[in-house]
């Protein structure tokens, strides 16, 4: 959804472009789900973080025993 960046007209444009906005939605319903759990869902969150340090743990001199 693009804005008009003028502080005069966002309000505006926002008011203009929710309803197109939530019948997007509703078609992407489950591709916008999974974007917004594998970037901002702490689960996902945690599996990545657990992974980069068992990779770095691994790939790092004396790292595991």
């Amino acid at each position: 959804m693009k804005l008009d960046p003028l502080p005069e007209r966002t309000v505006l444009d926002i008011v203009a472009h929710v309803p197109v906005a939530l019948q997007m939605g509703e078609k992407h319903q489950a591709a916008l789900r999974r974007v917004a759990e594998d970037r901002y869902d702490w689960r996902s969150v945690a599996r990545n973080l657990h992974s980069s340090c068992e990779r770095s743990a691994l790939t790092t001199p004396g790292g595991l025993p």
